[in-house]
């Protein structure tokens, strides 16, 4: 009887596994397309059952892990060299592959978390956990393609070893620089419609979401590296 249950969920997660293959791409062609519809999207996914839930597109949080955490675990297992420059570079600082992929992945959890804790401020309400959640699946849903692009051109410059200073280089990098574009604006109109304000203010908002990303930065080091000096 254990064995068939445990067959089953076997079963059952292979057929998980198997429907990301048709909700990941349409997930990430749906917020490229069309990124207003992440937030209203969420809203009303929310408030189904659990059970219910996320059956047509992925969940922003594994999505998240699956185009941003697994893309890092995968260049580290190439060697650092092969992926963005910063990695080989927190490998420097840290001296330990282990230490800057940590740190590398806890810098890639806060880059939601950011401007989602920064709207959350400039909306005056206390904290709650659970009307966190769609400001921060906004905002995982949001930068996924980004940090898919970025993670897709580096590993193809690195891997056919485009310079970074060549027409190709710059062809290779420039979808990563056209949807920043695109995020940001849409970023703008996202905050404009949460807070009803103008433009200013959703700027401000920005700008304190880049602030509490460097705070997170900072402290991230200042935590990380004394461990690494008193392991050595």
């Amino acid at each position: 009887m254990d064995l068939i249950k445990l067959l089953e969920t076997i079963s059952e997660s292979v057929y998980e596994v198997m429907t990301w293959l048709i909700r990941v791409p349409k997930t990430l062609i749906k917020i490229v397309v069309t990124p207003a519809w992440c937030s209203a999207f969420l809203d009303g996914e929310l408030q189904k059952d659990p059970r219910e839930q996320f059956q047509e597109y992925m969940p922003p949080v594994l999505l998240w892990i699956l185009v941003a955490v697994i893309p890092v675990f995968f260049l580290f297992a190439l060697g650092p060299e092969l992926g963005p420059g910063g990695l080989k570079g927190l490998k420097d600082l840290y001296g330990s592959t282990t230490t800057a992929l940590v740190a590398y992945i806890l810098l890639l959890c806060s880059m939601p978390l950011s401007p989602a804790y920064a709207l959350h401020l400039f909306q005056h309400k206390p904290f709650h956990k659970g009307q966190f959640r769609s400001l921060f699946f906004t905002q995982c849903y949001l930068l996924s393609p980004l940090i898919l692009l970025f993670f897709l051109a580096s590993l193809s410059m690195r891997a056919l070893h485009i310079s970074e200073e060549s027409a190709l280089g710059t062809l290779v990098v420039s979808p990563v620089g056209v949807y920043s574009f695109w995020l940001l604006y849409h970023e703008v109109k996202l905050v404009r419609q949460q807070l009803q304000s103008g433009r200013g203010k959703a700027l401000l908002v920005l700008l304190t979401a880049g602030a509490l990303f460097m705070l997170f930065a900072c402290g991230l080091f200042l935590i990380v590296y004394p461990l690494h000096l008193m392991a050595r």
